[in-house]
């Protein structure tokens, strides 16, 4: 779940990187949110902390962050896909996609694996196959050790997933509507290709439930795994196509923008409100929650930049953690079950629950802001060497002949 980050050199300010820096405070929020539903998680000692409560149905549900960043990734990758198609283009490469999303992701992913693995075992050769699906993203379909070595790291395992199968749909959206003369035609071509992925996955998690009779609190494979999240990214999606039909027209006018955000929190706050496990609420909270964060980033992209919300969301503090949302997500969960490690920094009791909290937080965001620094930042910066297609671009000689540049490394932001 890489963030938006920001472009190292002046570019052009244009009204989509603007909508997206306000996404990467959506971002900023939905990590420091996930690290504080673990911490509730782990204080959760022989029943459920403020139990009826209001906090409670928060707390239980912060875990819906997750499908917020699916929706947030779905539409920023898929909004060029879907613009190329409409226009008639040639596809995006598939190579180059997949270069930059692997340069850009996976050198501080296993590292973090590979660290936290190799701290676990006691003896070696250790669990071996545990490392070895996460290295591959296959943890997923490993009802047992789903959750080993990084817990949270299984919802990159879908995103990985999700990659690949972005890239087959975009070369097949290409192709058909390269063949429509119509641009209301190729509209309508992803707009049906989009709701049949959310149909799959809708009728996957009935089939699970109603058929196979898999309890939503267990059968981790199932409800974790990608066919049960195909839904949460179509709904990103659908937004991408909504805005590259749009082009450069951006409709929404304030009270439009705020009747949409109202609406999100009001899905948002019925998901959260009627969550039952083993219930129908629980098999599509996801969904719903998806739907609800869906109306938050519509209400982003398809108006002006300069609403309250807008700047309020790209605030400096939001956009710095957005940036380091990704190490942060990635290290947190280590980084808490090391410190309960230390006897009385990170105590595991329900009167813990606010100390705790503040510690992981903290402690959490300095160590994604050195990790980002350490390596996300610099590794990232190997994309610039790489043209769109995937390809290694040539160094340039300087007209001395004796300086040598690569030429991408100076373009800023390779997304």
């Amino acid at each position: 779940m890489g963030p938006v980050v920001a472009p190292i050199g002046p570019v052009p300010v244009t009204r989509a990187a603007e909508h997206h820096e306000e996404l990467d405070g959506h971002r900023g929020i939905a990590a420091v949110a996930v690290v504080v539903f673990h911490v509730y998680q782990f204080c959760n000692v022989g029943h459920f902390l403020y139990f009826g409560t209001p906090a409670y149905t928060l707390l239980n549900s912060l875990d819906a962050m997750v499908p917020w960043f699916f929706v947030l990734t779905a539409f920023l990758l898929f909004e060029p896909v879907a613009r190329s198609a409409i226009e008639g283009r040639q596809p995006i490469s598939a190579r180059g996609f997949l270069t930059r999303r692997a340069v850009r992701l996976l050198p501080v992913y296993y590292v973090a694996v590979v660290v936290v693995w190799f701290s676990r075992q006691q003896t070696l050769p250790g669990d071996w196959r545990d490392l070895l699906e996460h290295l591959t993203f296959t943890q997923i379909f490993d009802e047992k050790r789903i959750f080993y070595t990084i817990g949270p790291a299984w919802s990159l395992s879908v995103e990985v997933f999700f990659y690949l199968a972005l890239m087959i749909l975009s070369v097949g959206l290409a192709r058909v509507c390269r063949r429509l003369a119509s641009r209301k035609q190729r509209i309508s071509v992803l707009a049906a290709s989009t709701a049949a992925l959310a149909a799959v996955s809708v009728a996957w998690k009935t089939w699970s439930f109603s058929i196979e009779h898999r309890p939503t609190t267990g059968a981790f494979t199932t409800w974790f795994g990608p066919m049960a999240n195909l839904d949460i990214f179509a709904v990103g999606m659908a937004i991408a196509v909504i805005a590259a039909a749009l082009g450069d027209n951006r409709p929404l006018k304030p009270r439009s923008r705020l009747t949409l955000r109202l609406t999100a929190l009001a899905i948002l706050c019925g998901a959260f409100a009627t969550r039952q496990a083993n219930a129908w609420s629980g098999v599509y909270f996801t969904s719903l929650c998806a739907v609800g964060f869906g109306c938050l980033i519509a209400a982003a992209v398809l108006g002006a930049p300069e609403d309250r919300w807008g700047r309020a969301l790209s605030c400096r503090p939001l956009l710095w953690l957005g940036a380091i949302s990704y190490s942060i997500y990635l290290w947190h969960e280590p980084i808490l079950l090391a410190l309960a490690g230390w006897e009385g920094l990170v105590r595991q009791a329900p009167g813990a629950l606010l100390p705790d909290t503040v510690i992981v937080v903290v402690v959490s965001i300095l160590v994604g802001w050195l990790s980002y620094s350490l390596i996300e930042r610099p590794t990232s910066q190997l994309g610039h060497v790489f043209g769109r297609d995937g390809h290694l671009i040539p160094p340039t000689t300087g007209a001395g002949g004796d300086h040598i540049e690569w030429e991408s490394f100076r373009s800023g932001n390779p997304f």
